[in-house]
């Protein structure tokens, strides 16, 4: 008998019935962290640079276009980080590895031109 199913006996009213037992998998995939990565610590090349304060969507909604990064020095400043810059995710220390300083933006333009400008080069 297949889980999920009720089965009815031909001589009685009795049922049975199975609750369903869904595959899960212990490593979920990039985004599925990216998704959930708000609170997370932000390293640069070993260096410290903030917190996930907020995910930034653009080009779809199953995962973020950009991170909102709290800096730490000065603990005011807030960077963008390109999700596709993430190099690797740490979810039990809540740890993003970001691949260098030279992604991140440095001019004081508004998001949404850094986000027009950041996908126009990846094309």
């Amino acid at each position: 008998m297949a889980k999920g199913v009720a089965r009815m006996s031909a001589t009685s009213e009795e049922s049975v019935s199975v609750t369903p037992a869904l595959p899960r998998s212990l490593l979920f995939d990039r985004d599925y962290w990216l998704m959930r990565c708000e609170g997370f610590s932000v390293t640069v090349e070993g260096r410290p640079l903030g917190i996930v304060e907020e995910l930034r969507f653009g080009s779809c909604l199953d995962r973020p276009d950009a991170l909102v990064v709290r800096g730490r020095y000065p603990p005011r400043r807030r960077l963008f980080v390109l999700a596709r810059d993430v190099e690797e995710i740490d979810p039990r220390r809540r740890v993003l590895l970001v691949r260098g300083a030279s992604s991140l933006p440095r001019s004081r333009i508004t998001w949404w031109e850094w986000l027009r400008r950041a996908l126009a080069r990846r094309r």
